[in-house]
């Protein structure tokens, strides 16, 4: 199954208007202690490109769904988990509604101590995934991405992950939805609250289907106040996109709701000082973002590595290869429908 390394990041200020995403105070040690069945998710949010075309920023945020309420989790609770179902550990007094268990955790009454996975983790669905769409406008907002620059983004991203699936994953654009106009509060606005955006839009359109083969992207107007570019939640179908980005960025959040991380790169140095870049070596930095290759890194629109095709089951078992020690194999191109194209 798929598991996930997951960085400690402060969010400062982020969402900070909604409840659900304010910093859980410690609760008191003392006091009963339930278990629950709930589900962990993870948000991630990605920068918008800087002057070079890369990526300038990214966080995670780790959620656990209680019903329908989420609340934050400490990254170290989530360290090493897969997303889907979990049972939490929960200290301190709560009800029976997941509201009254959020509200508690929330405010202190209780707090979540331990994670443990109670399922077998998410594995991508291969095949044909309805995407849906809803543009937002709110008073006082730049105008909405119009549905013309909306499918064409689509349809980039659609071709790119049909062509480098092998015709295995197919984006089907079911909906634009007319521009609808949401009420946002200024702190929501102004702490770029995505899911006070999610609850105004499940609220006008209650019957959109969510789930691992139902995408639903929001679009924002331009959001000055945020500085992501996109987000997605990782392992699912939602998705939330900043003005009129380009299909590489539409393609890059697909690929994490496919449960797809981010590609980078190793620069590694002779010495301590760090100043002689050498090939390889044991002082080592990974650097976030720096595949210049991968949808995934630099938001290039090369093709996948081998690595992510074989997370999301493209290249089958048959096709993969441990290599020992003075053995010579010939590689097969990723796209070859025989011979050894992961080792």
């Amino acid at each position: 199954g798929r598991r996930l390394a997951i960085a400690g990041v402060a969010l400062a200020g982020l969402l900070a208007s909604s409840p659900g995403n304010a910093a859980l105070p410690e609760a008191s040690r003392s006091g009963p202690t339930s278990q629950l069945e709930a589900r962990l998710s993870v948000v991630i949010l990605d920068g918008k490109s800087d002057a070079s075309g890369g990526a300038a920023r990214t966080e995670q945020q780790n959620w656990l769904s209680i019903g329908d309420q989420r609340v934050p989790v400490p990254a170290a609770l989530a360290k090493g988990l897969h997303t889907g179902s979990v049972t939490a550990t929960i200290s301190g007094a709560v009800g029976s509604r997941p509201g009254d268990i959020a509200q508690a955790l929330r405010s202190g009454a209780a707090r979540v101590t331990a994670l443990h996975q109670a399922g077998s983790g998410h594995r991508t669905t291969l095949g044909t995934r309805q995407v849906t769409v809803v543009p937002v406008t709110w008073p006082g907002s730049e105008p909405a991405v119009t549905p013309e620059r909306i499918k064409s983004s689509h349809d980039f991203a659609d071709r790119f992950w049909n062509g480098n699936t092998e015709d295995q994953i197919d984006l089907s654009l079911q909906k634009i939805y007319p521009t609808t106009p949401i009420a946002m509060t200024r702190d929501q606005i102004t702490y770029c609250d995505n899911f006070a955006v999610e609850a105004a839009v499940r609220q006008k359109y209650p019957d959109i289907v969510v789930d691992d083969t139902h995408h639903l992207a929001i679009v924002t107007p331009s959001w000055s106040q945020c500085w992501w570019g996109g987000m997605a939640m990782f392992d699912s179908g939602l998705l939330w996109i900043n003005g009129d980005m380009p299909g590489s960025v539409w393609a890059h959040e697909f690929g994490h709701n496919f449960g797809l991380g981010h590609q980078g790169l190793m620069i590694c140095y002779a010495d301590v000082a760090t100043r002689r870049v050498v090939t390889l070596s044991k002082m080592c930095d990974d650097v976030t973002y720096e595949d210049p290759w991968d949808v995934m890194g630099a938001r290039a629109v090369g093709a996948l590595t081998a690595a992510a095709r074989v997370q999301l089951g493209t290249i089958p078992a048959s096709a993969r290869h441990v290599v020992s020690a003075n053995e010579t194999i010939t590689i097969a191109p990723v796209a070859a429908k025989s011979g050894i194209r992961s080792v």
